[in-house]
């Protein structure tokens, strides 16, 4: 599981550093407006406007945290690290 939690830290990494470099992707703006209608604005510009933190150390803003879920879940997936063997175990019947 420890490879599952480093590509789920690494692949949030990136998509903060991509938000910090101002590229949010249509899905994530629309669950933002549907997380935070009338906010999410001024949540996204808090959660950007932090300055450089240590590795793994992030801003945590639940409608930001929401919003990028399902792109760090899909990036995690495709990180070689998710896959090596002995890293996911499947479930039994």
């Amino acid at each position: 599981m420890v490879h599952v939690d480093t590509a789920l830290s690494g692949a949030t990494r990136a998509i903060y550093q991509a938000l910090r470099a101002g590229t949010c992707i249509p899905g994530q703006r629309q669950r933002l407006h549907q997380l935070a209608p009338g906010t999410w604005q001024q949540a996204l510009a808090d959660v950007l406007a932090v300055s450089p933190r240590p590795p793994g150390d992030r801003p945590r803003h639940p409608a930001i945290e929401i919003a990028i879920y399902p792109d760090v879940v899909w990036l995690a997936a495709r990180s070689p690290r998710a896959h090596k063997p002995g890293t996911l175990r499947e479930r039994g019947p």
